[in-house]
């Protein structure tokens, strides 16, 4: 009897702690302009009013020097959400900032080691607006200046 009691709380926390891991959906997503792809963004914006986590992804395209264009998509919290005009704007939580090496197999390489090297948000308008930080070459307005990058987008919810 210990034994099936020691088993069914051990589920009990296992439900508890994991239950939630892998249940994000993606209820949105927009091309480059801003033009909805699939799902709905009154959908989005609906679920983002009820309190639930939104992660948001985006590809950008690369282009070396003689070479195809190298398709990079990348997945990060929406921590601090914004509903402006019918649109949502996420931001994402600064990172150091990396890049990829053009490699085989690929690699990811840290650029610099200063913390939040690297903040941006994104919209459903199909607009990254981001910046390095921190670059000592920079004058002060080129360091608060973000630049804007149209980029395709998946919003998804971890419904509660």
């Amino acid at each position: 009897m210990k034994y099936v009691l020691c088993f069914i709380i051990l589920i009990g926390f296992y439900n508890c702690t994991f239950a939630q891991v892998g249940k994000y959906t993606i209820v949105y997503e927009a091309d480059e302009y801003g033009e909805p792809v699939s799902g709905s963004l009154d959908t989005l914006i609906k679920l983002v009013k009820e309190g639930n986590n939104v992660r948001v992804g985006w590809e950008v395209s690369l282009n070396l020097k003689g070479k195809e264009p190298l398709i990079v998509e990348h997945w990060a919290d929406a921590g601090f959400l914004t509903v402006l005009n019918g649109h949502l704007f996420g931001q994402v939580q600064g990172i150091f900032e990396q890049a990829p090496a053009p490699m085989t197999p690929p690699k990811i390489m840290i650029v610099n080691n200063k913390p939040n090297g690297w903040v941006a948000i994104i919209g459903t308008t199909g607009v990254l607006r981001d910046n390095y930080r921190g670059i000592e070459e920079k004058t002060l307005m080129e360091i608060i200046q973000l630049t804007e990058t149209k980029v395709k987008s998946k919003w998804a919810v971890e419904l509660k």
